[in-house]
């Protein structure tokens, strides 16, 4: 929380050109940041300072499955509605860091190298240290299939996760 010079600026005219050093960047940590840019004439008159902020914020988020597990053969007992005539319904729930509360993120089945088009997930809400994201009522085919949950944060870090399912409603 001191003052750093990170760059220099060049005047001509009324028009001046600042650049930041390229290794300058990489020194700023995580959060909110003031940039002031102090100038002064040739004969040391400073003019009023400038100041912008800029979030720092190299995270990239974190997904883990609650629900289902890695690994676990779903049966008729599974489905949320009881009607296996409409597919086996089920309640998807992740849970992640990194995601902001009322966040959405997506969720694909991929199976036989097919990957289904994405369904977005209620928005987060808040589970212990993190967020938690639902699929409510997803409809999950017969089979063995990967669930892949993905999210992508306002600064453009992508995070996913995904688990192995099969479900045997026979």
């Amino acid at each position: 929380h001191g003052t750093t010079n990170i760059g220099t600026a060049t005047v001509t005219g009324n028009t001046a050109a600042f650049s930041i050093a390229a290794g300058n960047l990489i020194t700023l940590t995580d959060g909110t940041h003031s940039l002031t840019a102090s100038v002064s004439d040739k004969a040391g008159n400073p003019a009023p300072t400038a100041v912008s902020k800029v979030t720092i914020d190299q995270s990239v988020p974190v997904l883990a499955f609650f629900a289902p597990a890695d690994l676990v053969t779903l049966d008729a007992t599974a489905d949320k509605d009881g009607n296996l005539a409409n597919g086996l319904q089920y309640d998807v729930v992740v849970d992640a860091t990194g995601v902001k509360v009322g966040g959405v993120a997506q969720l694909t089945i991929i199976k036989n190298g097919k990957t289904s088009a994405p369904v977005n997930s209620a928005a987060a809400v808040v589970q212990g240290a993190g967020v938690r994201l639902t699929w409510t009522s997803v409809t999950l085919p017969e089979g063995q299939f990967v669930l892949m949950a993905s999210y992508t944060n306002d600064f453009g870090k992508p995070g996913s996760a995904q688990i192995t399912v099969t479900v045997n409603t026979g």
